[in-house]
């Protein structure tokens, strides 16, 4: 289950991988900040916005659903106001 993490290196993983019936759940948590603003282009200039939980679907592993569980911190940038 180790590769579940190929390629996501600025995901870390938090918790333990639980296999229930039809799905592989994956805790992890995002712990590098954009490097600019998608929006507006500026280079970093955010603050701390709260925290957010998004779940993505990864490719099916053993015939089961794979969902990433991704706790990510929430940041506004301080040129646009725009919350990323």
């Amino acid at each position: 289950m180790k590769n579940v993490l190929h390629g996501l290196e600025e995901l870390h993983l938090i918790g333990k991988i639980a296999e229930e019936e039809t799905v592989i759940r994956v805790e992890l948590v995002k712990t590098s900040p954009p490097r600019a603003c998608p929006h507006c282009g500026c280079p970093a200039n955010f603050y701390k916005h709260g925290h957010r939980q998004q779940i993505v679907l990864d490719k099916p592993l053993k015939n089961k659903l794979v969902e990433l569980v991704i706790q990510r911190k929430r940041c506004k940038c301080k040129e646009c106001h725009v919350t990323l």
